[in-house]
């Protein structure tokens, strides 16, 4: 899997590797390991339009939240769209959420889906607090999906 390649082989490629990546959909349940390898991916795919996330993360470094941070170019001028898929309220996908709408500057579209075990209690006041987190993009709508 490309995402263990990039952090086990400690590739750090700093120019533009991916040009032609649009979309980008991970189906799996990303460990520490492939949530560095995703970073890393980011960074090198400057015209990134859409990112999937179906599973989320078991377990994510503080990359998103740190101050130290490097934004990835797609996220600052193309990335339009942004799924998550199963989501049951994680901190790890929450901070993945605030990352991605705070850093995003073109982002029109975050959807977000919630698990059908999400009761309909928890979904409303995560769909509160998500409404609350700051947004780069002044075009941007959040869709939430049952």
């Amino acid at each position: 899997m490309i995402l263990r390649a990039f952090y086990y082989e400690r590739i750090f490629i700093e120019e533009p590797f991916f040009h032609d990546l649009r979309r980008l959909e991970v189906s799996t349940n990303l460990s520490r390991t492939m949530s560095i390898g995703f970073i890393r991916l980011l960074l090198v795919s400057p015209n990134l339009e859409s990112v999937v996330i179906n599973q989320g993360f078991s377990e994510f470094q503080n990359y998103l939240t740190s101050d130290r941070q490097i934004v990835p170019e797609c996220l600052l001028g193309q990335l339009k769209v942004v799924e998550v898929q199963e989501f049951s309220g994680d901190q790890e996908i929450l901070d993945f959420i605030r990352y991605f709408l705070k850093n995003s500057l073109v982002l029109q579209t975050m959807k977000v889906a919630f698990a059908s075990s999400t009761s309909q209690h928890l979904q409303d006041s995560l769909m509160k607090e998500i409404l609350t987190f700051t947004k780069d993009s002044t075009y941007s709508v959040i869709d939430f999906l049952s």
